[in-house]
């Protein structure tokens, strides 16, 4: 058994050609705008942290954090600090999900103590031992919740 077989005429087919290449350069950026935006609000809900507030110290209390030097690095040029383990950090936008605006969110499984420094002067935090810290720097201001799913 045969099918029949339908053929368009040139023109049809090139103006079916032309309209699917038409809708495929519309397509793909407005694709990738929304792909975009979405990956982007995904990130600031997962790091958006809830919590009781970090203990705010003038100096960490050696019975918590012991003898050992605090591990110092940078990240968006803001000086942060802590007494053990790991940490991962993010940079959500700020805003406007496609704006490249964003501001500096940092997870630490078992800090001890953490210190911040946007360039006005260390703030410390001491959560405690074996206590998860979330710490925030939105518009210059430090904030710090107990709490995060980062194990390190």
């Amino acid at each position: 058994m045969r099918r029949a077989r339908i053929t368009l005429p040139p023109r049809a087919r090139r103006a079916a050609g032309i309209a699917a290449l038409v809708l495929t350069a519309l397509g793909l950026p407005a694709w990738l705008v929304i792909s975009t935006w979405s990956e982007r609000v995904a990130v600031r809900r997962q790091w958006t942290i809830a919590g009781p507030a970090c203990p705010v110290v003038a100096k960490p209390d050696r019975a918590v954090v012991g003898r050992r030097s605090p591990q110092f690095f940078t990240y968006q040029g803001i000086r942060f600090g802590r007494q053990f383990g790991e940490v991962s950090c993010v940079a959500p936008p700020d805003g406007n999900p496609l704006d490249p605006k964003s501001y500096a969110v940092c997870q630490f499984p078992i800090p001890a103590m953490v210190s911040v420094d946007t360039g006005a002067g260390p703030v410390i935090f001491q959560p405690g031992v074996g206590q998860r810290a979330t710490v925030t720097v939105r518009h210059g201001k430090v904030s710090c919740v107990m709490g995060g799913w980062f194990k390190g």
